[in-house]
């Protein structure tokens, strides 16, 4: 399995995932752990609010359906709070969705939106584009306030 430079963004990088179907979340974890990520589990809302309190992930892989919360609504809970609006979140479902539905869901929280079954190169590309997207940012940011432009 191939994902290009991965490797390099991966160390040290956190990922909570959050999937009560074990199967998935083996799977999951099993690609992720491969690429060099830490990989927190959790497989209910419950669980990994407590596990977000507790130390913030660098992203988030989200299943839609929850046992104790529906995942658009988790989604949009992390959205809007201040601590957890800057980490990306990666959803994904079995179901499938009308398109109304996945615009809603990227308009509203999700950074990204993936269908199940989980097929491992795909799920490490868009991990890798979206921790990506963050680092651009932080150095954009960054760069943006060392400047004499940003100074004045």
């Amino acid at each position: 399995m191939k994902c290009h430079n991965i490797v390099e963004m991966a160390s040290g990088q956190r990922i909570l995932v959050i999937e009560d179907f074990e199967p998935i979340a083996r799977i999951v974890e099993d690609v992720l752990l491969e690429k060099g990520f830490q990989v927190e589990m959790a497989a209910t809302a419950e669980e990994a609010f407590k596990k977000i309190r507790a130390r913030l992930p660098d992203l988030i892989y989200l299943d839609i359906k929850l046992p104790d919360m529906d995942g658009m609504q988790f989604c949009r809970l992390l959205s809007q709070d201040p601590a957890t609006r800057y980490v990306p979140i990666l959803v994904c479902t079995a179901h499938a969705r009308s398109p109304e539905q996945k615009a809603a869901g990227l308009r509203d929280c999700a950074d990204d939106y993936m269908l199940k079954p989980v097929q491992p190169e795909e799920l490490c590309e868009r991990v890798n584009a979206l921790l990506r997207r963050v680092s651009i940012a932080e150095e954009k940011a960054s760069n943006q306030v060392k400047s004499p432009a940003a100074a004045e």
